[in-house]
């Protein structure tokens, strides 16, 4: 697939997935334990979750949640407040055509979870925005099985992180077309994406960022398209794209070890600007094809299938 092949290809799914249609359902929303608990129907429910703020900072533990778009909160259409939030946000909404934001897109320090982040939108074709915000523990999103789209701004485990810094994002978007967009990251530990095993085009993009410990990217069969530059990877990354014809590009980042599998098919690979201490790229079978400029690794274990 020709770049901007690609890129058009990106462009009609993104589109798609962010068609406006009355949202319907009601979301429940609690404080138990200090974990924030919300909780969709079987419909398509919209909502947002902003920070209550004082003079421009965050109040701590207090969050508003306002349905959008037909979603109601608690049977109400108007939002609503919530304080005393001193664990968890547990967001799970269900099946149906799911969406869902959090921050206001100005500062990663006006929105803070307290501990962990867990996003769980079932199945349907979802969309979960973390729009600058910092979370202080673990970061789970999952989509399930639909047409996904993860867009994530913002900190886990920065400003502060707990758990003696083993703070994780995690990211599963399940089967079918998916596509992961994170810009301006920081994770403290380990970052993981999986978009399933299917045989669907998905598009993983990660720009301008820092991960502290091992990145792994998986994205199943079908041919995807991963695309990374201006990242600081402290540790290994490794990108394993399964079958299908793939193209990954990897452009001015850092790593101590990278290992690449594109698996069969016909694979494109651009490595630039890149350095680290030991590289293995693996075109796997099929007629793969390697661009590569202005990159130092301490040790080139070789480049097998292409």
């Amino acid at each position: 697939m020709s770049r901007q092949n690609a890129r058009c290809s990106r462009r009609l799914a993104m589109e798609s997935l962010e068609t406006r249609q009355m949202m319907t359902g009601n979301v429940l929303v609690s404080v138990s334990a200090g974990n924030l608990v919300v909780s969709g129907d079987s419909g398509g429910n919209e909502l947002r979750i902003i920070q209550s703020l004082q003079n421009g900072a965050p109040i701590a533990g207090r969050f508003f949640i306002t349905g959008q778009n037909g979603t109601t909160i608690n049977g109400q259409s108007v939002g609503q407040f919530f304080q005393n939030v001193s664990g968890d946000l547990r967001i799970n909404l269900n099946g149906g055509n799911d969406r869902l934001t959090l921050g206001d897109g100005v500062s990663n320090s006006r929105f803070i979870a307290p501990r962990d982040l867990q996003v769980d939108m079932g199945d349907g074709n979802d969309v979960v925005r973390l729009d600058r915000v910092s979370v202080r523990d673990d970061a789970r999103l999952v989509t399930g099985a639909g047409s996904d789209s993860v867009f994530v701004k913002g900190a886990i485990g920065g400003l502060a992180g707990v758990d003696f810094g083993q703070n994780d994002l995690t990211i599963d978007t399940g089967d079918r077309a998916d596509n992961i967009s994170l810009e301006n990251v920081f994770v403290r530990h380990n970052l993981n994406v999986n978009t399933g095993s299917d045989d669907f085009t998905d598009f993983v993009d990660m720009h301008f960022m820092n991960i502290g410990n091992d990145t792994d990217v998986r994205t199943g069969g079908g041919g995807d398209i991963v695309r990374i530059s201006d990242v600081g990877f402290n540790d290994d990354l490794t990108i394993d794209t399964g079958a299908g014809n793939d193209s990954v590009s990897i452009d001015r980042c850092q790593v101590d070890e990278l290992f690449l599998s594109l698996g069969t098919d016909s694979d494109a690979l651009t490595l630039r600007n890149t350095v680290g201490r030991r590289a293995s790229l693996n075109g796997g079978l099929g007629s793969d094809t390697l661009s590569q400029s202005g990159n130092s690794f301490s040790q080139f274990f070789g480049a097998s299938g292409f």
